[in-house]
């Protein structure tokens, strides 16, 4: 009795074991299926980061890159060409006084016959000739000659004009400088564990800033080459300036002269009018920031964007406004 009943606890205690393996082997496909869930949470908590960084530094760069060159071109405007373009100040003025000013002599010299030609037509005999005539031509022609000889400065006289105004506008202007905010005010970070329509959420976000980001590089490049435009045009004006002046010494030919000095006013002020496009720039951007407080990231990127473009399209009309101003044609 006592080995029968031996036998039967040693079979109880087998089919404990065989249990037990059972369990083991059964929890196997659990624990790998738990690893594989952990593993796959952890990538897409990194897609999920590594999207969401790249996401705020280029959301930061967005505003740095495009305020910085609104930023160096007032300074720009504002410190006019001595500091900016003095090599190619000092080109023009020597171009002007060697090359031009000779021209202008000869505008004088058609000029003074013309004027002679006529008192001549007009009182038939050198006898009959108007000795006060003759003495006014010769206070003009002594007056054009001394213009002529100092047009670039008074050109640059009308340059360094517009440049005080704009120093005075960049000190009472909204600083263009404005800062967009942090990106985790307008997509706050994520708290829990990422799912797939979160990673889809941001990547949708990082390809709408980086088409912002492109197209503020591209407008920085063409305000740029605008201004630059600017600057060589005022340079190319004041080179021949001596020309137009001469005409100041006849009444028909004077129109060319007097229409010379409303364009070059008109040029002048067209820095101005840039740094008022700037400071209502500034405005935009400050009343987008204060949108993406509020996490909504896409009427910021609008508001940021149209107001890139408008800076942009309004500075290629300032100068047909600053012309209309000044009646230049």
């Amino acid at each position: 009795m006592a080995g029968f009943s031996n036998g039967g606890g040693s079979s109880g205690a087998g089919a404990s074991g065989w249990t037990s393996g059972a369990n083991s082997i059964t929890s196997i496909p659990s624990a790998i299926g738990n690893y594989f869930t952990s593993a796959m949470a952890d990538i897409k908590n990194e897609i999920y980061v590594g999207i969401y960084n790249q996401c705020a530094e280029i959301w930061t760069k967005i505003g740095q890159e495009f305020n910085t060159q609104l930023s160096h071109t007032t300074d720009n405007i504002t410190n006019g060409m001595n500091n900016t373009f003095s090599g190619s100040l000092s080109l023009m003025r020597t171009l002007s006084q060697t090359v031009f000013i000779p021209i202008a002599g000869v505008f004088l010299t058609v000029i003074l016959c013309w004027e002679l030609v006529q008192i001549i037509q007009n009182y038939n005999t050198s006898n009959d000739l108007n000795i006060q005539r003759i003495f006014l031509i010769l206070l003009k022609l002594g007056m054009c000659i001394m213009v002529c000889s100092r047009s670039f400065d008074i050109v640059m006289f009308f340059f360094n004009i517009g440049q005080s105004v704009s120093s005075k506008i960049a000190g009472h202007a909204v600083n263009p400088t404005a800062s967009f905010g942090s990106f985790d005010t307008v997509i706050p970070p994520l708290s829990g564990n990422a799912e797939i329509k979160d990673i889809m959420s941001v990547f949708i976000a990082l390809i709408l800033v980086l088409v912002v980001r492109i197209a503020m590089i591209i407008l920085t490049m063409l305000i740029y080459v605008k201004v630059l435009l600017w600057f060589m045009e005022v340079l190319i004006y004041s080179a021949p300036a001596s020309i137009p002046m001469a005409t100041w010494m006849n009444r028909e030919w004077s129109m060319l002269g007097m229409n010379y000095s409303r364009r070059m006013l008109a040029l002048a002020f067209e820095g101005p009018f840039m740094l008022l496009v700037f400071t209502m720039y500034g405005t935009i951007v400050n009343e987008a920031s204060s949108l993406a407080s509020g996490g909504d990231y896409m009427t910021t990127m609008i508001c940021t964007l149209g107001g890139a473009f408008a800076c942009f399209f309004m500075l290629k009309r300032i100068p047909q406004l600053s012309m209309s101003i000044f009646s230049a044609h």
